[in-house]
């Protein structure tokens, strides 16, 4: 006697797409998260999102000391605990952690608790990451943007190799002993059609105190748009100049 076996393959393909969609929904949650904490962190320059071990979401972020993290306005709800190497030193709820100034460099560690509770299957996902790994730095380098000149008007279509840009800095330092050093001497142009760059002058030395950094310019600007440029600074984070007026035709 033969015996047949039925094996439920509606069953299996409609339980293995539930679970493929789940996936899938997690991972648009993620990315959605992601996003917005990029957005909310417009310092973001000098932070990165990743899973610790434990799928907790951890933020790296890189301040200059005298600095706030500038993070989007916090919930009530929220509870924080700022620790550095001897423990916590801080710790509050909603925006007074928008309001602690890190006035001493070194390396911190912020724990965010929303305490709110998800439905199961509910499209909404947290608004913070669950700890901030903080670098603060020695050094603060502010770009004066209001300040900036150049030699000669940017014109479209024309090489702007000659022209020079002048750029008043202000550097300060926690610890005056420690060394100046900075690598970021190609500033980027963004733009519509754009090739410009500029380039530190050769053989510039920082020093404490405000100094004007002069930058040679290169390439051209094919249309008569708004330029920025994107300054880099001691810290590796990005600094922004837009220019208020169109190049010239």
């Amino acid at each position: 006697m033969e015996t047949t076996f039925k094996f439920p393959l509606a069953s299996f393909v409609k339980d293995s797409m539930n679970v493929i969609q789940k996936s899938f929904l997690g991972l648009l949650m993620f990315l959605s998260f992601a996003l917005s904490l990029q957005a909310q962190d417009n310092l973001a320059d000098g932070s990165n999102i990743r899973f610790s071990k434990t799928m907790a979401i951890v933020m790296d972020k890189t301040l200059a000391f005298g600095c706030k993290l500038g993070m989007d306005s916090l919930s009530a709800l929220i509870t924080w605990e700022i620790a550095d190497g001897s423990g916590i030193i801080a710790s509050g709820s909603g925006n007074g952690l928008n309001d602690f100034v890190f006035a001493v460099p070194g390396n911190y560690e912020i724990s965010i608790h929303e305490n709110i509770t998800f439905e199961p299957g509910s499209c909404k996902h947290n608004t913070c990451p669950d700890m901030i790994q903080l670098k603060v730095t020695n050094t603060r380098m502010t770009f004066h943007h209001d300040e900036i000149t150049f030699s000669e008007p940017i014109r479209v279509e024309t090489e702007t190799q000659g022209i020079s840009m002048n750029v008043p800095v202000t550097i300060e330092r926690y610890n005056a002993f420690l060394p100046l050093e900075y690598t970021f001497t190609e500033v980027k142009s963004a733009g519509i059609q754009t090739d410009i760059t500029a380039d530190l002058m050769v053989g510039t030395t920082l020093r404490e105190g405000k100094q004007t950094l002069v930058y040679q310019l290169r390439g051209k600007a094919h249309k008569p748009a708004y330029l920025m440029f994107d300054f880099v600074d001691i810290n590796g984070m990005v600094q922004s100049y837009a220019m208020q007026n169109p190049v010239l035709q």
